[in-house]
């Protein structure tokens, strides 16, 4: 490679052999015509954190490990690997308004008086006198002459699904997409629970379902750290960090890393294993570099000439200038580079076989044909799975579509949805690791015809419904509730609008309904306290909680 005088050498020009040869060499020098830099002054005339995108960390990491003096060993396995090990969490929008409640049977309370914690027990709920604004027919499941059927075995609780056996291409589609990919064995270790909750059509900043800023500020009070970053999404908006829903509570979530192809997230963790010690990857924020540019600085002579020594030394001088620098471990933004991508990770080569399956089974829908878009998908439910990221989200597009063929159109894109959310949880199934999936929608679909089947015809917030699947490798959860809230009489003909009068009557209550679910299931010894301590004034009523969690 050549260097003319006087060119100031930016890492992100050289290639990675020239990058290599030059890590190799005995001195390091960044303009052809000075010494290699030793004093306070020397490290800043570089000027190599003057701006963020010459400088990326592993070129700024060859340079400042290049010492001799031993230092104290910081093992990130140590500092990262807890006792605590809290489920994936991943969301999944449906954005528009999606017909959910068209792939299940939602049901109502026998009877209203029983205590609150007893009121959605299996034996207190049935099925509605008519779903004909549901999109599932004018009469109950047994009437239906669109071969909509109840299957009640699909998942480890008899969550009531809608389906023909006999014929796939009617039935829930949502939930064919997710028998597709995920398979039996999988969704018998997942449960499915269904929360009935009108919501806003087509907005995002009145539907509070976003959880992300309260699982984040959950996992800081347990010192929970994560190696990639606190939220990776594809999609970043002004109201929620990855979906187009707004926050639940004060809390508010990490901007997200967006990921839409792998190459994001490997630009975010460093380009290969190649370039930093122990096959890991890392990236600075602008604010870290600055911040360790102003640690550099402040060094002294002595502490220079060790910083820029060569010898035989170890990664441990960047994490020790990271850690002081920052005030945060390095470890929180690592990961084994040969996982990352889930393509290609050979200790578990079924994680290709599964994205594999989905790009053979998928449907003509743009968000699943495009296959940068299914790797990302890919790539941010292994990432949640393994832990790398405190919440992840993704938001598909194209859920507004009523008035379309509901055969052709929009039953395509529930199958589609539902592919993805299987390929999430037999990602968790293969790592062996918990997972929780919130499905949400702004808004919902209905119908205006009384057959099984018929098209969208408008848009009816009020027949709106979020779900939650849990999936654990080990535990039985076929005790898990299938239905929070409830459709009744009063708001709507045929009692087919969701009662406000619950623990989840609005967009912001389910959302901390979930989030409770999701610290008890994490098996924190004192989810409640910590939930409460999150939430502050938000916190719910013993009597709402002995509803909402009771597993």
């Amino acid at each position: 490679m050549a260097i003319k005088k006087k060119e100031l050498i930016k890492f992100s020009d050289i290639k990675e052999s020239d990058l290599r040869k030059i890590a190799e060499e005995k001195q390091m020098f960044f303009h052809a015509d000075h010494d290699r830099p030793r004093s306070r002054r020397d490290f800043l005339k570089t000027g190599m954190l003057a701006a963020s995108a010459t400088v990326v960390a592993p070129s700024l990491l060859t340079f400042l490990a290049k010492n001799g003096v031993a230092q104290s060993t910081i093992n990130c396995a140590d500092i990262l690997t807890g006792t605590l090990q809290w489920p994936g969490f991943l969301q999944v929008n449906l954005s528009g308004g999606a017909g959910l409640t068209g792939n299940f049977y939602a049901r109502r309370t026998i009877d209203p008086n029983l205590p609150l914690s007893q009121r959605n027990e299996e034996s207190n709920l049935e099925f509605l006198n008519s779903y004909s604004r549901l999109g599932l027919g004018n009469g109950v499941p047994s009437d239906f002459a669109g071969g909509g059927t109840v299957d009640q075995t699909m998942f480890a609780n008899p969550f009531p699904v809608v389906r023909n056996a006999a014929d796939e291409t009617t039935g829930g589609q949502f939930f064919r997409g997710i028998r597709e990919i995920a398979g039996a064995a999988v969704l018998a270790q997942t449960s499915a629970t269904a929360m009935v909750v009108a919501s806003m059509d087509d907005t995002g900043t009145n539907n509070k379902f976003g959880p992300q800023g309260l699982i984040q500020k959950a996992a800081s009070i347990r010192s929970i750290k994560h190696q990639v970053y606190p939220h990776l999404s594809t999609r970043n908006t002004s109201t929620l960090a990855g979906v187009r829903q707004d926050i639940a509570g004060r809390e508010i979530p990490a901007a997200p890393l967006v990921v839409n192809r792998i190459d994001d997230l490997y630009r975010a963790m460093g380009n290969s294993a190649a370039e930093t010690p122990s096959s890991k990857n890392v990236v600075l924020s602008d604010t870290e570099k600055t911040a360790i540019a102003r640690t550099l600085s402040s060094l002294s002579p002595s502490q220079s000439e060790t910083v820029s020594s060569t010898g035989t030394g170890t990664f441990e001088m960047f994490k020790r200038l990271f850690r002081d620098a920052t005030g945060k471990n390095y470890c929180q933004k690592t990961a084994p580079a040969p996982a990352v991508d889930p393509y290609t990770d050979a200790a578990f080569p079924e994680l290709n076989t599964i994205w594999a399956d989905v790009r053979a089974a998928r449907p003509n829908v743009n968000f699943i044909t495009n296959d940068n878009l299914v790797h990302s998908y890919a790539a941010i439910a292994n990432s949640a799975v393994r832990g790398w990221t405190a919440t992840a989200g993704i938001d598909l597009g194209g859920f507004d579509y009523h008035n379309n063929d509901r055969t052709n159109v929009t039953d395509p894109r529930d199958r589609a949805a539902g592919q993805i959310v299987g390929g999430a949880l037999r990602t968790a199934s293969v790592l062996g690791q918990p997972l929780v999936v919130f499905i949400t929608s702004d808004g919902a679909v209905g119908t205006s015809g009384t057959n099984y089947g018929d098209d969208w015809s408008s848009d009816r917030g009020s027949g709106g419904s979020a779900l939650i699947f849990m999936y654990h490798p080990t535990q039985d959860l076929s005790a898990i509730d299938t239905q929070l809230g409830e459709f009744g009489s009063g708001r709507n003909r045929d009692g087919q609008a969701a009662v406000d009068a619950t623990p989840v009557g609005a967009p912001e209550l389910a959302t901390f309904a979930f989030f409770y679910r999701y610290l008890k299931f994490s098996g924190d010894a004192d989810w409640q306290v910590l939930a409460d301590e999150v939430l502050d004034s938000f916190a719910l009523s013993q009597d709402d909680l002995d509803y909402i969690v009771k597993f």
